[in-house]
């Protein structure tokens, strides 16, 4: 019987053993915890707030807000119909333009007695030459040296 107590003896201090351990680890964890809560603040990024995004699943039943995206889009829309209106404006006015220089070049051909040949209304060349110079922007510099390449310096 004496093998069987010390066998009995040794098992039992083993399990105390054992006990001990378990209540010391225990006891670290707890300090280990205990530690961080108390210095929380003094530690590093302590002041940082940790965020986390929230997306929305496409399935939410949130009301999606793009009351700006929409101002927005109306805003441009509004703009680019002023700018193709102030385009046909300008188209009008320049036809109305072309249309009233060609009514001088008839009443200056009436006047001057031009008919056949010379006449610019009858002439195609002479119709698209004048047509292509109505249509282009005017260039002062380019005008000056067409005008010096008409009349030169036997007209004036």
């Amino acid at each position: 019987m004496e093998e069987g107590e010390d066998h009995y003896q040794t098992y039992q201090q083993k399990r105390e053993a054992k006990a001990d351990q378990e209540d010391s680890e225990r006891d670290l964890e707890m300090d280990l915890y205990e530690h961080t809560h108390n210095f929380r603040f003094e530690e590093k990024n302590a002041s940082y707030l940790t965020t986390h995004t929230r997306d929305a699943p496409d399935d939410s039943m949130r009301r999606v807000d793009d009351k700006r995206k929409s101002a927005r889009m109306t805003v441009k829309e509004k703009k680019e119909l002023e700018k193709q209106k102030k385009k046909e404006e300008i188209n009008k006015l320049k036809a109305l333009k072309r249309e009233e220089i060609m009514n001088q070049l008839k009443q200056t051909e009436f006047v001057a007695g031009t008919k056949g040949k010379n006449s610019i209304l009858t002439n195609k060349k002479l119709l698209e030459k004048a047509e292509k110079e109505l249509q282009t922007e005017f260039i002062p510099d380019l005008y000056d040296k067409a005008m010096d390449q008409l009349f030169g310096d036997q007209y004036y």
